[in-house]
């Protein structure tokens, strides 16, 4: 069998790359999540696995700015990357009511900020098994109320 190091070895292909790293993502999730893992015993190792401090990630990006507002009941924290941001994204994170939050999603909604060039909402939303289903949405912006004015909406190419 040839080694992959060697010139005329055949290149390794997507597909089994691909293959690879979905068995590498099964087996970190279910180390992380197993089937009898209590659902808050859960929440916490994801946190735990994903938060990112805003003070990691202005290391990074020294120009980061984040903020933190209310809609009502609910908390909205601002994340953006850029000077002046020309539209502003609104960003439900994944979880289904049940994981995550703003500090977990934070390093994706620091890119998003950049790579878009808007300022990016992520709500601190409550999950379950603490609430019995998802708390009705408010039409409030989160932008109503805090410092800096508005923001014209527009589509984010």
């Amino acid at each position: 069998m040839a080694a992959i190091s060697e010139p005329n070895a055949p290149p390794v292909s997507g597909r089994f790359m691909r293959w690879v790293s979905l068995r590498a993502y099964g087996l970190v999730t279910s180390a992380l999540f197993g089937a009898l893992t209590p659902p808050r015993r859960m929440r916490a190792r994801f946190e735990r696995f994903a938060s990112v401090s805003r003070v990691a990630l202005r290391r990074r990006f020294p120009r980061a700015v984040f903020g933190d507002h209310r809609a009502g009941e609910l908390e909205v924290e601002s994340v953006r990357a850029v000077d002046a941001p020309a539209c502003v994204l609104l960003h439900l994170h994944g979880g289904g009511f049940f994981m995550g939050s703003p500090s977990s999603y934070r390093n994706r909604a620091m890119r998003l900020s950049y790579r878009l060039d808007a300022e990016v909402f992520v709500p601190a939303y409550r999950l379950a098994p603490s609430i019995r289903s998802p708390p009705p949405s408010t039409t409030r912006s989160p932008r109503s109320g805090s410092p800096g004015g508005s923001v014209r909406a527009r589509r984010c190419s």
